[in-house]
């Protein structure tokens, strides 16, 4: 209905089937209590914020998770000199970048806490790291969920003495239950075990000691198993730990042994215990099968808390590839795998439905522009389920190389993402050399949109950051489809091709090849070209509907994004290479005044409003501390129709002040006024104008109506 919005939240981790029909919403489960939950709106964005405050609003992100990150995965082929490499590359190719991930090749042989010392002896990726972080960059390696059974393994040791892992299905055996994964046969730390927490912890402490790492990516913590069901290797466990075992698992894929009665209800029309444990098996709190769509939440929420501990109440970031409700109070996610010319995988947050199966390829896309479109859709809906920290594999990753157009559209796309991250599997182009003369085989195209595409993003990085912390203070959406903000436009309903940044960008990526111009829906109201300030669409009274406007979509620079009539956006003046340079550069705001008008009685002008947020970026508690600014931002212009000219006034409110931004930071530099005629600074402007000094800043305006020319004002 327009204007309206609800929401029907059914808690329950269970096997289960969720139709949605223009005419009825049904679930089917298979097992759990019926936990419901209404949330009443009645506006869309309301429903949003209503939902996170019940499953956790999202998680203080560090500043840095919002630069960019660059993900390597050459199996075999990787060393502390090629991780080096990359760095400078994305240096010497002016790019920006903020984090490296490192894939599970960094391991030895696979098993997690380790460091392959042959490629990555333990003084030279101490160097590195320290290298890392003294030039303002991160470092983020991806661990797996499943323990390598190996004799003399300390990790598998002490899990299996102090019996952390999920158990086998057979009631009679207390033995772990056996999967297989790229290390080879593994158990699984069993996270409803209070006990397994501290084992936790103390091993991702012993790894921080060899890699100083940042963050975390939790893979395949779905859980992926090779195996469908249990697996039967043998009645002596040292076959097992000597690794002597045929190459094939030899499973048993019956998915109830006869030890629980099988539910009347199997979702989904397959095996649910395909590609992961026997739904039978046990444990501390029960069976997997009632804990599986749960298991990722919970390692995420394990693995956050410790990491913060090591490093010492600071930041940090989780990213899971499994998610559940209330996730994104401590996680991240990337979505899933987008393979650049084949297939889309899903996980347990679909972002068409919630799958009871988690590993399949649920749908074959012919056309590799789909795949990119589809994304959008994704990010959508995980800013509704509260995990706004979310992007997809920028340029696809696995089975098929990607092409120059597609790399360069993703980035154009990607740099728009909440969370952005180019991710290069193993045998695929090395994507991340940034060098267009012979280091990156994609060439100039995608090294130019690239590099044009994240300066943009981290110029927006104060208006992207308020819009994290108003999430994390109040739940809502940081990405969020256009009927949140037009919800009485029924033709913002189904578009999945735009997005909203906030409540005032709209992003129009060019999604399909050989575009040249992107048509795009621009719902009734006042909307300029985010660097022309060129008006493209103006509010028209009580019209229901938008309109569709053709606009140009180049190859080179960043995607198409427009401003929206009645908001003020800061951001700098100019990017740097990281965020943390980034964030010592001088502000801007951009004030976009609407074409209506607006006062009371007498008092008619134009108004635009917006805030902005300021803190350290990596103190944990900075905003219980009261360690943060925000500052309210106010444009208005009165008409004076008796005289022909009018005045613009621009007012800063400081709600609160407890952190002073680094460097220029605290400094505003330029004004832009997107819809006045002409603006004139005066002439006793202070040289070094702080943003909390905003209180009454007038303009004397030549003429007292506004047109769709912009003005640009230099400060300092």
């Amino acid at each position: 209905q327009k204007r309206k919005g609800h929401g029907v939240f059914l808690l329950n981790s269970s096997p289960q089937e969720v139709v949605i029909t223009p005419h009825f919403l049904s679930y089917r489960l298979s097992g759990g209590i019926l936990d419901f939950y209404f949330v009443l709106g009645p506006h869309p964005h309301v429903v949003a914020q209503q939902y996170h405050r019940v499953i956790g609003k999202p998680f203080l992100i560090p500043y840095w998770s919002l630069g960019f990150h660059q993900s390597i995965h050459q199996f075999g082929s990787r060393d502390v000199d090629s991780l080096k490499q990359v760095v400078d590359d994305f240096k010497s190719a002016q790019i920006p970048l903020d984090t490296i991930w490192i894939g599970d090749d960094y391991m030895e042989d696979h098993k997690i806490f380790t460091v392959d010392e042959n490629r990555y002896p333990g003084d030279l990726l101490r160097q590195f790291t320290t290298e890392l972080h003294d030039g303002g960059y991160h470092l983020l390696p991806l661990i797996e969920t499943g323990v390598k059974i190996e004799k003399g393994y300390p990790v598998y040791e002490t899990g299996k003495q102090q019996k952390l892992f999920i158990r086998s299905s057979r009631l009679s055996s207390d033995e772990p239950a056996v999967g297989k994964g790229k290390a080879g046969f593994l158990h699984y730390p069993d996270f409803t075990n209070p006990n397994t927490s501290s084992y936790w912890t103390h091993w991702l402490t012993r790894f921080y000691s060899l890699v100083a790492f940042d963050g975390i990516c939790l893979s395949s913590n779905e859980i992926i198993s090779f195996c469908p069901g249990w697996c039967i290797m043998a009645t002596d466990p040292t076959v097992l730990e000597r690794g002597t075992l045929e190459k094939e698992c030899p499973c048993d894929h019956i998915e109830f042994d006869g030890s629980e009665r099988p539910p009347r209800f199997v979702p989904g029309d397959q095996p649910l215990d395909d590609m992961t444990l026997s739904l039978n098996s046990r444990l501390y709190l029960g069976f997997e099968r009632d804990f599986h769509s749960l298991y990722g939440h919970m390692e995420s929420i394990t693995t956050k808390t410790a990491i913060e501990s090591l490093r010492h109440e600071r930041r940090t970031l989780v990213v899971s590839r499994s998610t559940f409700a209330g996730t994104g109070a401590s996680a991240g996610h990337i979505l899933a795998v987008a393979e650049s010319t084949s297939y889309v995988h899903t996980h347990n947050h679909s972002y068409r439905h919630k799958h009871t199966n988690t590993n399949k390829k649920e749908h074959l896309q012919t056309d590799p522009f789909s795949v990119m479109a589809e994304s959008v859709s994704g990010v959508l809906a995980f800013n509704v389920f509260g995990v706004p920290l979310v992007g997809a594999d920028i340029c696809g990753s696995f089975h098929h190389s990607s092409n120059p157009e597609l790399c360069a559209r993703w980035m154009q796309l990607g740099a728009f993402y909440p969370f952005s991250r180019n991710h290069n599997e193993w045998e695929r182009n090395h994507q991340e050399k940034a060098n267009p003369e012979d280091l990156y085989p994609l060439g100039d195209l995608v090294v130019n949109a690239s590099r044009e595409s994240l300066m943009m993003r981290y110029r927006l990085l104060p208006y992207v950051y308020t819009l994290f912390l108003d999430a994390h203070l109040a739940g809502g959406c940081v990405a969020c489809p256009l009927f949140f903000a037009f919800p009485d436009d029924s033709l913002t309903f189904s578009i999945e091709s735009q997005f909203l940044l906030g409540p005032a960008l709209l992003i129009s990526p060019a999604l399909a090849a050989n575009q040249v111009q992107v048509t795009g829906y621009f719902p009734n109201d006042n909307w300029f070209d985010f660097v022309s300030g060129y008006r493209i669409s103006s509010f028209y009274g009580a019209r229901e509907f938008g309109e569709n406007r053709t606009i140009p979509a180049p190859l080179s620079g960043h995607a198409p994004f427009h401003v929206r009539g009645g908001y003020i956006v800061p951001l700098f003046v100019q990017a740097s290479l990281t965020t943390r340079a980034t964030r010592s550069n001088s502000l801007e705001l951009l004030v976009a005044f609407p074409y209506s008008r607006y006062g009371r009685s007498s008092e008619v002008g134009y108004r635009a409003r917006g805030h902005v947020r300021f803190d350290d970026g990596d103190s944990l508690h900075a905003l219980r501390d009261g360690l943060y600014s925000i500052i309210d931002l106010d444009g208005f212009v009165p008409i004076g129709f008796s005289s022909g000219s009018g005045i613009a006034i621009l007012r800063g409110k400081v709600r609160h002040f407890g952190y002073q931004p680094p460097g220029n930071g605290r400094y505003l530099k330029r004004l832009r006024f997107y819809g006045l005629v002409d603006i004139l600074c005066p002439p006793d402007l202070p040289e070094n104008f702080s943003l909390q000094s905003l209180s009454g800043l007038k303009f004397v305006l030549n003429g007292h109506d506004i047109d769709e020319k912009s003005v640009q004002v230099d400060l300092i």
